[in-house]
């Protein structure tokens, strides 16, 4: 019970630190800056915005939250790992038992929990805009109807499809990037590799080729409402699309916090075996 308590009071801190952290609370105050001018300014939302499926709220979570979102992933995960390597915290974490695995699980649970809540507060800013902007949510209304999509969903229906799969897509990065962190002592190599990620993902996305990769890319949960149609073969059927993007990022998501919470096992082997050598 004792030690549930103490790996609890772990990821609490670590989930603190990064709630709290300056960059989340700047990009934060800064989306919602932006939403309330898009919400409350009508000369600069019929200038910069341009809705989708004729709803404000879909339009703001679906195209603008995602930027804001990524940007507080690569400036405040990237050095989660990083920074302690450089500051010698993992070499005094090791001289513990089991206080590598526990240490780097509890950064890990900490920055997923991260993600989720950044979504989530994302969503409940656009939510109380619309509320106090008295924009319509129109949540039984039939979400891009006159586009005629496959899966079909009413809008409150589709606010909850949206917010699943964006932080499905969040956690995806977050993972991605804490295992870029686990690797390495330089705080910008990090920020730098999982921008790059992001950028080619966008590229991919932007211009739709190579088809297959642009089917399976991350931003097809980051703008979810383009997951409501049907893609050619073989992804076939709008729902068959799904399966696949969510199965492949799961096993990927998987495989990368697997990858990150033994990040220094082989190095440590290696370090150990030197020593001896060095004895004999």
């Amino acid at each position: 019970m004792k030690r549930r308590s103490n790996f609890a009071n772990l990821v609490t801190v670590e989930l603190r630190a990064l709630l709290l952290d300056k960059w989340t609370l700047m990009l934060m105050a800064a989306y919602t800056l932006f939403t309330s001018a898009i919400f409350f300014n009508e000369s600069f939302r019929n200038s910069r915005v341009q809705l989708i499926g004729h709803n404000l709220f879909i339009t703001v979570t679906n195209h603008y939250l995602p930027l804001f979102l990524i940007l507080m992933v690569l400036v405040v995960i990237s050095p989660v790992f990083a920074a302690d390597k450089k500051d010698g915290v993992v070499d005094l974490v090791d001289t513990c038992r089991n206080g590598k695995v526990r240490w780097r699980l509890s950064k890990i649970i900490a920055a997923l929990l991260y993600g989720i809540a950044i979504v989530l507060v994302g969503f409940l800013i656009t939510f109380l805009m619309s509320i106090l902007s008295k924009t319509p949510l129109n949540p039984d209304s039939i979400a891009f109807e006159e586009s005629k999509p496959t899966l079909i969903f009413t809008n409150a229906q589709f606010f909850v499809f949206s917010f699943f799969m964006i932080v499905f897509a969040t956690c995806f990065l977050v993972l991605f990037t804490l295992f870029i962190s686990s690797r390495t002592s330089d705080l910008l190599i990090p920020l730098a590799g999982a921008a790059m990620f992001v950028g080619i993902e966008f590229a991919i996305f932007s211009f739709g080729r190579p088809y297959f990769l642009w089917n399976l890319n991350i931003f097809r949960l980051f703008v979810p409402w383009y997951l409501l149609f049907d893609s050619l073969p073989p992804f076939g059927p709008a729902i068959r699309t799904l399966i696949i993007i969510l199965s492949v990022l799961i096993i990927l998501s998987c495989i990368l916090a697997f990858l990150t919470l033994h990040a220094d096992r082989k190095l440590v082997k290696v370090t150990s075996v030197k020593k001896e050598e060095s004895k004999i």
